[in-house]
């Protein structure tokens, strides 16, 4: 999993703020998928930049 340097806001089911991460064959392209991640990675605290 690659995660971008800045998130996005997240709506619908969870709200808030979403890493924009690139996995598998997304890796490398522009397209990002949106990933929820409050509180879900353990070990894991993002840092903008």
């Amino acid at each position: 999993m690659v995660v971008n340097r800045y998130t996005e806001e997240c709506l619908g089911e969870s709200e808030g703020n979403c890493l924009l991460v690139q996995e598998g064959e997304q890796i490398g392209t522009d397209e990002c998928s949106l990933f929820f991640y409050k509180d879900s990675i353990e070990g894991f605290d993002y840092e903008p930049g």
